[in-house]
């Protein structure tokens, strides 16, 4: 006699994935991945966004209630863990940059801020930038571009 086996494989659910032929399990996308219905791999959310287990998309940071505006991700991150251009990290803060600050990179933290030339703030913890304009040696207001604060050193005339 001739039988024959009939296997019916169902389709992994979205939030999910196997990457095994055949196989009757299917695995839980990680934080920072998603998936739609019958992935073989769960895909890395694209920076600035992430999601939590199981996610069918990936939501920005910015619009997410325990983030919000100024907040970003590397590719694939579980959490919004650095700040958007424009903003610097100040403690467990995104902060929206002022005048004289330089966020024009991803990343940015308030000790390694860089200040604009003619700017300067009063040491690297410090998130007061202030315009030179009336500092009575100007000239010596030079900002960073090295990471660090700037500083000014007094020379008698």
């Amino acid at each position: 006699t001739n039988s024959s086996r009939s296997v019916s494989c169902d389709k992994c659910n979205a939030g999910t994935a196997s990457s095994v032929a055949g196989s009757t399990s299917c695995s839980s996308c990680t934080p920072g991945t998603f998936s739609g219905t019958g992935a073989v791999t769960c895909a890395k959310c694209e920076a600035g966004k992430t999601s939590g287990d199981e996610a069918t998309s990936c939501e920005r940071c910015a619009t997410m209630d325990d983030f919000g505006e100024g907040f970003s991700s590397t590719k694939g991150s579980d959490t919004c863990d650095t700040c958007a251009v424009g903003y610097f990290r100040s403690g467990d803060d995104c902060v929206a940059c002022t005048p004289g600050m330089t966020c024009d990179e991803e990343g940015v933290t308030l000790e390694q801020m860089p200040v604009v030339k003619h700017y300067f703030r009063f040491s690297e913890g410090s998130n007061g930038v202030y315009s030179c304009e009336e500092f009575k040696y100007a000239k010596n207001c030079l900002g960073s571009g090295n990471w660090t604060n700037a500083s000014t050193t007094a020379t008698s005339s």
